[in-house]
């Protein structure tokens, strides 16, 4: 099933899902885009607390959370509210919280830095200020900003075990903030910080950078950084317009961040995280989150399924996983092995795929209403014209042994090669400009191209071939095999053919036989897609199962089977030998093992495995998205996957 080029099935879905290589993911993919990462949420409107802004994990797994005066422990399902011992001052307000390596959890106040351990509440040594933020570095330091200490106290800190150390003005250390807010730690080891300008600490002294917010102060300086790389920093600037805004700081110059999708002058940011894939995601006041990948930025607000726009902190957890609180409520992305791709990620006119290939450049290939689709690693585009005219409908898609993607354009057959579009003409030379829908292709041994087409208007189907981009002969089998739909090389000579009544006809020298019309005694079927493997053997997923043609031998893995429902719209097996199904009732794995015996003995039972709930089938917690995902189907001519997924 994976060695020959047979052409996909056709259908109408919602939305267009690849299964890819994936195993037991540490982070989020760094290539997708938001919207193709498990979303679930946890909103306000239905009964979380309110006013969650600030998010952290603890050594023991615990999801920490401030809300409003408070704090819950999150285990994922439900909430805990914790209220500290009578140290706490519940009044304070909780700035930031901090998962240390010690397995304590720390508190920042606008009256102090509480640790939580082992439930016991302890007050660290902060006399004056109030505490904005906290970093442990690679030592195990702790480092704390503070607010309303003026220029004698000091606005930056480091504690180690009960020793605290501020460094101020006027301890010739040279720190000029009176105030300071976010901490970031470069891979260097220097200690940003935060001000009415940006600060950097290299362990004997510190720098200060943008003299022109001291000399004319615009709002309240930096408001959040990451640092990247020694000497790479990105700074949220209180405000928007020219100097404000999101900008980056990196060898000696400090521009506004700009990158396709995100201009940062634009933008007020309250949040800036670089994950361990040194992706940048930037929290807004008011537009949502971005996500700065692969040189361009990728955007995920409120009406894409985000509780909320106004972002309050984004944070990533021990597993790689990314939390997000808003003024809504709590979101959480995390990677799965299905990734969708739709309109939210430039697959515009998603919503009709007719045919996919996925080619050996690692791209994906998608017939569109409206356009040619070419997913790529990480990047989607559309194409609209075809030779000078515009593309209505791309029926059928076809890689042949030389790379050439043959296609079903509009009523016409093209060749796509070095970029271009070529035009299969008639043996008269002219286009072939009302052949037909084509539903399918494939290429025998001889290297000929075979292809089905559908003349609406006539109602009449033909088997078309072409050799050296002509064509050669236009038979009509609408008498015999009027719903004839997919096509699959046999490698001892002649063609398959499919129909989409569940028909199975061999045509070999001019002579098309059908060999086989379901099994004794079973309602009829609807065949969605077929192929032939390198061994001469058909495969076909239909309403009644999974059927399997063998030189003359019909078998059929359904419910009887083992299978938890017998409708299979898609099925292929992978390059570790494993079949892998898309049904009714979700994305299905059946062992290499267990195909063989299944084989060997067709009323064997098999033991499946469901990608659903945490696999990635629903990743919404919203029922509405479920609903929509369970419509969703698979289109995929092959792919590979991991065994140990």
């Amino acid at each position: 099933m994976k060695h020959h080029r047979n052409s996909p099935s056709t259908l109408s879905i919602w939305s267009l899902l690849l299964l890819f290589l994936a195993g037991t993911a540490s982070a989020l993919d760094p290539h997708r885009m938001i919207s193709q990462y498990a979303h679930t949420t946890w909103r306000v409107q239905d009964g979380f607390p309110h006013g969650p802004h600030m998010i952290t994990q603890t050594s023991d797994g615990y999801i920490w959370i401030a809300v409003g005066r408070g704090l819950l422990r999150f285990d994922g399902v439900s909430t805990t509210p914790v209220l500290p011992q009578k140290t706490f001052p519940t009044d304070a307000g909780i700035n930031w919280l901090l998962g240390s390596r010690d397995g304590s959890l720390l508190m920042a106040t606008y009256q102090g830095l509480y640790r939580l351990k082992d439930g016991e509440t302890v007050s660290l040594p902060i006399e004056k200020g109030g505490v904005e933020s906290i970093l442990e570095d690679h030592d195990g330091a702790i480092w704390i900003t503070r607010t309303r200490v003026g220029g004698v106290e000091g606005s930056l800190c480091r504690i180690v075990g009960s020793d605290l150390k501020c460094y101020a003005k006027d301890k010739s250390d040279g720190n000029p903030a009176s105030f300071a807010t976010s901490l970031a730690e470069d891979k260097s080891g220097d200690i940003w910080f935060g001000c009415q300008m940006l600060c950097r600490w290299d362990g004997s002294s510190i720098s200060h950078y943008m003299q022109e917010q001291i000399d004319h102060p615009s709002g309240d300086g930096v408001v959040a950084l990451a640092a990247g790389a020694a000497g790479s920093v990105w700074v949220a600037m209180d405000g928007v317009g020219p100097g404000l805004g999101v900008r980056h700081y990196s060898n000696g110059n400090f521009m506004s961040y700009v990158v396709p999708g995100f201009d940062g002058a634009t933008v007020r940011a309250v949040s800036l995280r670089l994950d361990r894939n040194q992706t940048l995601w930037i929290g807004t006041e008011s537009q949502g989150l971005y996500h700065i990948h692969d040189g361009h930025a990728d955007h995920y607000g409120a009406a894409q399924g985000l509780t909320g726009d106004r972002v309050n902190s984004v944070y990533e957890d021990m597993e790689g996983n990314l939390w997000v609180t808003t003024d809504k409520g709590v979101d959480l992305f995390r990677d799965i092995p299905v990734v969708s791709f739709s309109s939210y990620e430039g697959l515009r006119g998603g919503s009709e795929v007719s045919s996919v290939i996925a080619r050996n450049d690692n791209s994906l290939w998608v017939g569109l209403r409206g356009a040619l689709g070419i997913v790529g690693p990480d990047s989607v585009s559309l194409t609209t014209m075809a030779d000078g005219r515009l593309i209505q409908d791309v029926y059928a898609l076809f890689e042949d042994h030389l790379g050439q993607v043959w296609m079903g354009i509009n009523t016409t057959v093209m060749v796509h090669q070095l970029g271009g579009f070529v035009d299969i003409k008639g043996l008269d030379g002219r286009r072939l400009d009302q052949i037909g829908k084509i539903f399918s292709f494939t290429e025998d041994s001889d290297g000929t191209i075979w292809a089905i087409a559908y003349d609406d208007p006539k109602q009449t189907t033909h088997l078309l071939r072409i050799r050296e981009r002509r064509l050669q002969d236009d038979i009509q089998v609408t008498s015999l095999l009027p719903h004839a739909h997919f096509l699959g090389t046999d490698p001892t000579g002649g063609i398959w053919i499919g129909t989409g009544d569940g028909k199975l006809a061999h045509y070999l020298n001019g002579e098309a036989n059908v060999v086989s019309d379901r099994r004794s005694n079973a309602p009829p079927v609807m065949m969605f897609s077929f192929s032939v493997d390198s061994a001469g053997v058909v495969w076909g997923a239909t309403s009644g199962g999974l059927y399997r043609w063998d030189h003359g031998t019909l078998s059929v893995m359904d419910s009887r089977n083992g299978l938890p429902c017998s409708k299979v719209t898609a099925a292929l097996i992978d390059d570790f030998g494993s079949l892998w199904l898309d049904a009714k009732c979700g994305y299905q794995r059946i062992s290499a093992a267990d195909l063989a015996n299944w084989t060997a003995h067709p009323e064997a039972k098999v033991t499946v495995t469901t990608l659903g709930g945490r696999s990635g089938m629903e990743w919404r917690s919203d029922p509405a998205e479920r609903c929509k995902i369970c419509r969703w189907s698979t289109l995929v001519r092959r792919l590979v996957l991991s065994p140990d997924d």
